[in-house]
């Protein structure tokens, strides 16, 4: 017989945001099963111009740019464009000197800074086109997003995924298109911290140290912009609170380029 017990938790995500999610955990096969509302799907940068975009590229052309992974296209784009300066620089005379090669490998770190965001656009493009088309009458841009979605993941000792499920009303005929999928998430799981490492982590509890255990692999979830979640699952010893605990990684551009941000995520005990 598989006993589940559920529980609430009210998640702290980001300065200012949080919300509450619903904690199933299957004790005989030790699967948690995190249900909550998400947000709405916000604009993009390209967002006006998507329809004529779709009439230029095509569907197909669009939705492939998008999917290429961003360090591919990275290096793709790199290579491309060094070959680029170095011509043009070789017909001005400068490329057989250091200068010359400095610049030319400034000149492409240039475009992959400005191609990566491009790229991702793309994909933002075709997902936006997918999401608008009403399944109905067929009508092309015509949905809009009318509540926020559910989103469950589903957590094994040995497997990880996520499902969204958003709710596009057709502005046309009325036809509500209901879409699962995930987004464009990478899923997987991580290794087990260090024993070392671990003894340093406090019970919520009872507050001692070194009584934890890490009873399964932790979720890792990597978002299309290369964000990073890792959640982890604690058992103390002592006084058998079950914790869960994240950590979301992220890049930021600064002053000096770009610099990696990490960030907690709460999760609390939720009795509303």
């Amino acid at each position: 017989m598989n006993t589940a017990k559920e529980s609430k938790k009210l998640i702290k995500y980001k300065p200012g945001k949080e919300y509450i999610a619903t904690i199933q955990c299957t004790l005989s096969s030790t699967t948690h099963t995190i249900t909550y509302k998400g947000d709405l799907k916000e604009g993009f940068f390209l967002k006006d111009l998507a329809p004529g975009l779709i009439k230029i590229f095509g569907k197909s052309f669009t939705s492939a740019v998008g999917e290429i992974p961003n360090s591919l296209f990275a290096i793709i784009f790199f290579i491309v464009s060094f070959f680029f300066s170095a011509f043009f620089l070789s017909v001005a005379n400068y490329y057989t000197s250091e200068r010359g090669i400095l610049l030319a490998i400034l000149l492409s770190g240039f475009v992959i800074t400005t191609a990566v965001p491009l790229k991702l656009q793309y994909y933002y493009i075709a997902e936006y086109y997918r999401n608008t088309v009403c399944n109905n009458c067929g009508k092309e841009f015509i949905c809009r997003e009318t509540e926020k979605p559910d989103i469950k993941e589903i957590s094994t000792p040995e497997t990880y995924r996520i499902q969204i499920t958003r709710y596009w009303s057709c502005r046309s005929c009325g036809y509500m298109n209901v879409r699962e999928s995930s987004e464009g998430f990478v899923t997987k799981k991580g290794k087990t911290m260090k024993v070392s490492d671990l003894a340093k982590v406090q019970c919520k509890r009872c507050g001692k140290t070194g009584t934890y255990i890490e009873y399964k692999k932790p979720d890792i979830r990597v978002s299309k912009e290369q964000e990073t979640m890792e959640r982890r699952y604690y058992r103390c010893k002592l006084c058998n609170y079950e914790d869960i605990a994240a950590t979301e990684f992220f890049m930021v551009p600064d002053s000096g380029g770009v610099s990696a941000i990490e960030w907690n995520i709460d999760y609390e005990d939720y009795f509303g």
